[in-house]
């Protein structure tokens, strides 16, 4: 098992309880860089919406269907195919679509108040009260490196995250107060005995689009009743190293700049490409 997915194996096993609630961080609109020097100097930023997704209140309603005859009509039993009749979807009426809205509603509700007690203990977040994110906010703000941290309301986030380093260790972002880790890593440096450091950016593009870790696919399929948060992601990631550069999964060439060799990902919803290079430090 490679450095990267042995950190990310890592990590998700420490955020597992907050995986189980569906609820990610995925990048939103964004625009992100990272300069790698050929000693292991650094300088990240990430500039755009970081997005608390998957939660159930911020969803919309789908159009609910309804299967079986309309109230007041009936099924002649004895008629072939009337078993298969009496399951086939319809639009429902107007009352049908009101009491399943409400049913579903209810759902959430009761979705919410379970999640409550486990997300305000792993993160410091009620998912049902806003105000929670305003002080997830304000916490974030007190941490190295965060220089802007704005709630913009359901679940989206404004930051400016600014950092330098040494690669002389792993490297990873985000980390959020109270976990202590990231519940998901969308970028991670590691640094293997060979001297070489991989830099992937898992929550920028994977098998499953972005936010998906390795070991978040390994994890299993979900099912459609489990499926990923989906959110507008759009952003770009740019890469620059004076570092040789022994393998990338970039594929647009990009012309070298002051600092060094350019690589550069778009990130949207449907990327299947993990950002990731490997380099050779001195």
């Amino acid at each position: 098992m490679s450095a990267t997915r042995r950190a990310v194996a890592a990590l998700v096993a420490l955020a597992l309880p907050i995986l189980l609630t569906g609820c990610l961080f995925l990048p939103g609109k964004f625009a992100s860089d990272m300069t790698v020097g050929a000693d292991g100097a650094f300088d990240f930023r990430y500039k755009g919406e970081i997005i608390f997704a998957g939660h159930e209140a911020w969803e919309p309603v789908a159009e609910p269907v309804c299967n079986g005859p309309r109230p007041g009509e009936t099924i002649d039993r004895d008629k072939e195919g009337a078993e298969e009749d009496s399951w086939k979807e319809r639009p429902c009426t107007p009352e049908e679509r009101s009491e399943k809205q409400a049913e579903t509603a209810a759902q959430r509700r009761r979705s919410m108040s379970s999640q409550a007690p486990m997300m305000a203990e792993l993160l410091g977040i009620n998912p049902g009260d806003e105000a929670s994110y305003e002080q997830f906010a304000a916490r974030l703000r007190k941490l190295d490196g965060w220089k802007a941290v704005t709630y913009k309301g359901k679940g989206v986030f404004e930051v400016d995250y600014v950092i330098s380093g040494t690669l002389d260790r792993d490297f990873v972002w985000p980390v959020y107060p109270q976990t202590g880790a990231s519940a998901f890593p969308m970028l991670i440096a590691a640094r293997a005995a060979d001297g070489t450091v991989t830099v992937s950016a898992p929550g920028f593009g994977g098998p499953q689009g972005p936010g998906i870790s390795p070991a978040l696919t390994a994890m299993g399929p979900r099912g459609k009743d489990n499926d990923l948060p989906k959110v507008p992601t759009d952003g770009v990631f740019t890469l620059t190293t004076a570092a040789p550069v022994v393998s990338t999964s970039a594929t647009a060439a990009v012309p070298a700049g002051a600092r060094g060799k350019m690589m550069r990902w778009t990130v949207k919803p449907d990327s299947k490409v993990t950002p990731q290079a490997v380099l050779r430090l001195k």
